[in-house]
């Protein structure tokens, strides 16, 4: 009888253990800062898997050559076994650092970058400046979902199994070593040789290699709360940037990654059709291998909102 006691407080805190260590595992945010002297802020805010820096270590002279950049990093501290990504975290922290260099930095303009699931942060922290602290921005959303049936298949298949799985206790046993490593190697792909620029520079390529390793390296419940805040709808509301303030950018090669209807989406999302950009020859927000023709077409963008 006490042996089956026991089998079954150890099967027990095998179900529901690794739930409750994922549950206390902290969020965090932090930024990097790099000044021009110039009159525009851009303020990246990162897709899946990585940091507002290293997603655009090779077009970011793009952003420099046009004002400083202030590129926000989710990740920060994730713990020894587990990440949490809470998006409410960010967007109130990022504000809070964002209104911090508009009252004190001289900036006539403050641009969003939006990298696919950053678009929807850099819409609500929008609206945070313009109704919490009347401060104006503008925006440039790259790739960006708005819901899960903006991913293409078998995303959007995929996305919301992977979410269930992880709310389940035993499968969060994903998130601890050797498993998690195993899982996100499987998860997460390097680019295909043929679709990384030959042209790229011995630097480039280090960046783009510090890429996948950091995406190889993100813990799967920070993915799973990433993507959760894809797939979490927003109800129509307006803009916070006016109709000339906007720029929308479709890479023309994303074949696999958000469906071309998400611009309806986001057109319904913003009350008006924002100004769209279709990036030739570049895949899914795809800066580290493929970055000329973002190099190309963002100060398009950039022209377009006058910065």
């Amino acid at each position: 009888m006490v042996t089956w006691y026991i089998v079954a407080v150890v099967a027990v805190i095998l179900w529901l253990g690794p739930a409750y260590l994922a549950a206390w595992a902290k969020a965090s945010v932090s930024f990097t800062f790099k000044t021009t002297g110039k009159r525009t802020l851009f303020v990246h805010l990162a897709g899946l898997n990585g940091d507002g820096m290293t997603q655009i270590a090779n077009i970011i002279s793009t952003f420099l050559t046009r004002g400083s950049l202030l590129a926000v990093h989710y990740e920060g501290d994730l713990g020894k076994n587990a990440g949490q990504f809470d998006p409410q975290l960010v967007i109130d922290k990022t504000t809070k650092e964002v209104v911090s260099y508009a009252r004190s930095g001289g900036f006539e303009s403050i641009v969003f970058i939006g990298t696919s699931m950053g678009a929807k942060l850099a819409y609500q922290i929008a609206w945070r400046l313009k109704e919490d602290h009347d401060i104006g921005s503008k925006a440039s959303i790259i790739d960006p979902p708005l819901k899960r049936g903006d991913f293409q298949p078998p995303l959007d298949i995929f996305a919301p199994v992977m979410r269930a799985l992880l709310y389940i206790p035993l499968f969060n046993l994903l998130l601890f070593p050797p498993l998690s490593h195993i899982f996100m190697k499987v998860l997460v792909k390097p680019p295909k040789k043929d679709n990384i620029e030959s042209t790229l520079t011995l630097q480039e390529r280090r960046a783009l290699d510090k890429s996948i390793v950091q995406a190889k390296r993100t813990k799967p419940t920070f993915y799973r709360g990433q993507v959760a805040t894809i797939m979490r709808r927003m109800p129509p509301q307006g803009s916070p940037w006016g109709q000339g303030d906007v720029v929308y950018l479709r890479s023309s090669n994303d074949k696999d990654t958000v469906r071309p209807s998400a611009y309806d989406g986001w057109s319904r999302l913003l009350g008006f059709e924002p100004h769209f950009i279709l990036v030739h020859g570049a895949k899914h927000c795809a800066y580290g291998e493929n970055p000329t023709p973002y190099r190309r077409y963002l100060p398009d963008a950039f022209d377009f909102l006058g910065v």
